[in-house]
């Protein structure tokens, strides 16, 4: 006979974390998106400590990586790849609330472009209570010149251009991020996406670092890339 699992309901994990979720399911959509982007966040500094491994990721791998984080703070209900209009890269839901993100590997401001469109036109359709997504923007460096602040910079001047009716603004939690809003265009409805970059570089410039030969042919492309850059900046 299979003996059924009990459970200790005076234990303050427990209880501590039944709250949480009874909270969640009846906060306002605003206290979900500040619990939800501090948990992205979190999320975002442990692939940090993973670098290596990440870099050699799809844009879909990745963002697993996030999707298993928040699925395993288990008081939400995340997805990925689920067919809302199209696949969306990750869902995240409670009976109340939900959130949509799309992700991509940066190569180009008009291939970012493409994943704003997906977000905000296919797979958001400008409700007034859910009015927020995501986009994650993961950076592979080929040379010094492809770093997060530059990216970021021409990426937001780019939106201000392709999109005039675009309001631009700061993320209050950590200033790499920022967000956009406009109307949608179903529904006139404000739409906001955060931004959300994610560098992935990885060159160890320490001893160990230089002699290691797995290390060594990124090393030689990143840098001989950096100096033809400059190079070509200087003419």
């Amino acid at each position: 006979m299979t003996s059924i699992p009990t459970f200790d309901f005076n234990n303050p994990l427990i209880q501590a974390r039944t709250l949480e979720t009874l909270w969640l399911q009846g906060c306002s959509y605003e206290d979900f998106l500040g619990r939800l982007y501090d948990d992205i966040d979190q999320a975002c500094s442990l692939i940090m400590e993973d670098v290596e491994k990440h870099l050699k990721l799809t844009e879909t791998e990745i963002s697993s990586s996030i999707w298993l984080y928040l699925k395993g703070c288990k008081i939400y209900q995340v997805e990925k790849d689920t067919d809302a209009n199209g696949n969306v890269d990750i869902i995240v839901r409670t009976d109340r609330h939900k959130w949509f993100a799309e992700a991509k590997i940066w190569s180009s401001n008009s291939y970012l472009k493409e994943g704003y469109l997906q977000l905000t036109e296919r797979y958001s359709k400008g409700e007034k209570k859910n009015n927020h997504g995501g986009m994650f923007i993961y950076i592979k460096p080929e040379s010094d010149q492809d770093n997060e602040e530059e990216i970021i910079a021409s990426w937001k001047e780019y939106l201000k251009t392709t999109f005039s009716y675009l309001e631009i603004y700061d993320c209050s939690l950590d200033d790499s991020r920022f967000f956009s809003k406009g109307k949608h265009s179903g529904t006139k409805h404000d739409y906001h996406v955060r931004y959300i970059p994610i560098t992935l570089l990885h060159i160890p410039r320490d001893k160990s670092g230089r002699t290691a030969q797995k290390y060594q042919e990124r090393t030689i492309t990143f840098d001989e890339n950096t100096a033809k850059n400059s190079e070509a900046k200087s003419i």
